[in-house]
Parts: C-alpha cells; structure tokens; sequence
C-alpha cells in the first residue's frame, strides 16, 4: 500500500507503525471531545439580545450588507454565485452590494439588492414557503440528519441546523446559524456538539416600506 505525504507526494510504502501514529492524534482527539463536550460560538461583540418578532413587519428596513463580524447579507438571499446586474449583462460580486432592502409584499417579503443607490435585483419571499415564523424568528433553512452527514463522516447520530433570521434590540438584523449533534465518534464513543453563529447587519434606514428604485440601462 502506498502512503502520501502532508503535500500528496508519494513516499512509497506504508508501514503498520505510520499507521498507528496517524490514528494516535484522532484518539486524543475524539477524547478529548468527549471528556470536555464540544460548544463553539462565534459572533459579534458583545451578547447579542433578541427581540421577539411577531410580525413580519419587525424585519422591513435597509441593512447593511457587510455583516460584523463577518459575512455578506446578499449571501442568504441570492447565494453565493455572482449577481447579473439589471443595467447590463456583466455580473457583479457581492462585494460590491451596498446594502439590502426588504420591503412587505402580500403573504411575505421583497428583498433587494442594492448598488450605488438603485436595484441590482430582487427577490420574492412567501411565508410558508420560503420561511417559516417560529420562535420570534424567521427560520429560512432546516437540515435533519438521522444517522451519517455523509461520506466520510466519523460520526453516527441525529444532528440538526437551523439558518434564521431576527432582529436585536436595537433594530438590526441578526442572521443565526446553530447546529447540534448526539453522536457516536467511530461507532463507539457518545459525544454533543454544539455550534452556533450570529453575524448582525446594520440597519441603515427606516421600515417604512421601498425607497429605491431598479437601476436603469447603461446602454
């Protein structure tokens, strides 16, 4: 059998002691997991305090698009592949969004992306179908596994992610990210993961309703 090195170089033949010595830091490893439970968090600084949304009309408003501490509003609405911008047929990264408006529409929500004061694109959200209100915040995605996450997961148990969406005390739009596991590392060990993520996106302008316009033809 042959064996790569830590750049996919091939160094010949595997010995059963090279083996061993690369299960010894998954060993230590899942161990460690276990004996101390694993809970990351990462966010913005300081706690970040939610308020109870009961209504759609709690999220109307113009946000920032750059998240803090990182991550791009425009990412959850449109995806990550590049936008086509309304005034040509170039596409424009999410880098270059300014910010995002969303604005009421019957049963949901008008989302828009906005660049140098006018429309890139826009997208419609129906409650029900696109999300889901629960909890005084807006659920956008739920992934439930049973068993494995895949191939190559270690991992056997029920895990769960919830991608959401809330506003903070103060007004801004919270986009929350939690993930958990019950787990049995290598079919044997039992450990729980938990994950979460919040980024919080400035708002910018009032809630009352649309204030821009799509971008006109460059042509």
């Amino acid at each position: 059998m042959e064996c790569l090195d830590h750049f996919g170089t091939h160094t010949g033949e595997c010995h059963e002691y090279g083996q061993i010595e690369m299960r010894l830091p998954v060993a230590v490893i899942t161990l460690f997991v276990v004996f101390s439970g694993c809970a990351y968090h990462r966010g913005p600084e300081g706690e970040v305090h939610f308020a109870r949304v009961t209504e759609l009309q709690a999220v109307y408003g113009i946000f920032e698009n750059e998240g803090d501490p990182s991550g791009k509003l425009s990412h959850t609405f449109f995806g990550y592949e590049p936008i086509q911008d309304n005034r040509s047929e170039l596409d424009i990264t999410h880098d270059e969004i300014d910010i995002i408006e969303i604005s009421p529409i019957e049963k949901g929500l008008l989302v828009k992306a906005i660049k140098g004061g006018c429309v890139v694109t826009e997208k419609e959200l129906l409650l029900e179908r696109d999300f889901k209100l629960e909890d005084g915040k807006l659920v956008i995605e739920t992934d439930t596994h049973l068993l494995t996450r895949g191939a190559g997961d270690i991992t056997v148990g029920p895990s769960t992610s919830k991608t959401m969406l809330g506003i903070d005390v103060e007004g801004n739009l919270i986009w929350k990210r939690q993930d958990y596991a019950a787990v049995l590392v290598g079919f044997v060990i039992p450990a729980f993961i938990s994950d979460i993520v919040e980024l919080r996106f400035a708002r910018v302008g009032a809630d009352e309703g649309t204030t821009y316009g799509r971008c006109e033809s460059e042509e």
